[in-house]
């Protein structure tokens, strides 16, 4: 029975040490097997000990385990045919919504997306939950990627914590959010050439700027840019029409861009809160109708307008430091019945002024 007991606290003693642990022995065996060991990364140790005729003597056994490693935060990739996601669905992997299948998300469901993952549909993801909203939500998560062929038509989804909340890329069907949000992503949208992206009765919580490249259509949008640049297009064919919408900001960046654009119609909008309303380097088109551009740097800024037509309407530019400056290669301007409280400057081709407003107009703003 000693040999036994021996053989299990010999055991015992080593394989605490192994992992890191602290283990004391009784005196009378530790005289035969005492030890000190310690242990890095959980698997080696040494040990030294003393044995005294008497069998008596004190052991101790101690150790420190660490260990390395790296795990993939995202599961294996799956492609998904017709089903439904329900309240606590997890998508731990990349997930690709097959073409000409459909995957509606239940109403009320909070669906978590794991760090890194793209949801991707080239069928359908849809959802109608006005009443209830559902959500998918994570955090540092690649965000919704609309490809060749899909169509997403989201009412009543919150979208937060993505990188790029939604995506439309050349080939897409059609895109859509109502009744929604998009929270915290770097780039709320980015809209892909030949698509559209229609986002109705939503907000928005900018990290960074939105990208369109193709033709973004937006009616009662809350659109909080905080400190950031806001919509910009970017390609000589993007278009951007923004109707009784509310865009505001902290300052900073600019709020309606065209750095390339086939044109821009804003109506029945605020905007505060940015250093330029508007500003446009390069853009074919535009009109600007019951607009109030109110307390920004600039009111707009017109680097590069072409042949047009481009009007503003029925608006008015007040508290910047210029209400309209036009500078560099402009086409014709005309300003209909408009307000400005400010300096305006130009440079190049002078606007066409008629029946100018004496006092902001009241009307300028979302119906």
């Amino acid at each position: 029975m000693r040999l036994n007991v021996f053989a299990l606290t010999t055991l015992s003693t080593l394989a605490l040490a192994a992992i890191g642990c602290s283990a004391e022995s009784p005196g009378g065996l530790t005289g035969l097997h005492g030890a000190n060991g310690s242990s890095k990364g959980g698997t080696s140790g040494t040990g030294n000990g003393s044995s005294t005729g008497t069998g008596s003597g004190t052991g101790t056994g101690s150790g420190a385990g660490t260990g390395s490693g790296t795990t993939s935060p995202t599961g294996p990739a799956s492609t998904v045919t017709s089903e439904t996601w329900a309240d606590g669905k997890a998508i731990t992997g990349a997930v690709t919504i097959a073409a000409g299948a459909t995957v509606t998300i239940a109403p009320g469901a909070k669906i978590v997306v794991s760090n890194g993952v793209a949801i991707t549909v080239l069928g359908t993801l849809t959802a109608a939950s006005t009443a209830a909203h559902a959500s998918l939500t994570g955090t540092g998560w690649t965000g919704i990627v609309v490809g060749k062929g899909g169509t997403l038509a989201l009412d009543g989804v919150d979208v937060t914590g993505a990188a790029t909340g939604i995506e439309t890329l050349t080939g897409a069907t059609a895109a859509a959010l109502s009744n929604g949000s998009i929270v915290g992503a770097s780039t709320p949208f980015k809209i892909g050439t030949a698509t559209t992206f229609s986002i109705t009765h939503s907000k928005v919580v900018a990290e960074g700027q939105s990208a369109v490249n193709g033709k973004l259509v937006a009616s009662y949008l809350d659109y909080d840019k905080q400190g950031n640049e806001g919509l910009v297009t970017g390609d000589p064919t993007a278009e951007m029409s923004i109707e009784d919408s509310t865009l505001h900001g902290s300052g900073g960046g600019d709020f309606v861009v065209s750095q390339a654009g086939k044109k821009v119609h804003v109506a029945y909008t605020t905007i505060g809160g940015a250093h330029c309303g508007f500003h446009f380097d390069a853009v074919d088109a535009f009109d600007i109708d019951h607009v109030t551009d109110n307390s920004n740097s600039y009111g707009a800024m017109l680097y590069g307008s072409g042949a047009g037509p481009n009007s503003i309407k029925a608006s008015s530019f007040t508290n910047s430091q210029h209400d309209l400056d036009a500078q560099g290669m402009n086409g014709p301007l005309t300003i209909d019945g408009s307000y400005t409280s400010g300096k305006d400057s130009y440079v190049g081709v002078k606007p066409t002024v008629t029946n100018p407003a004496s006092a902001p107009v009241t009307a300028a703003k979302p119906r």
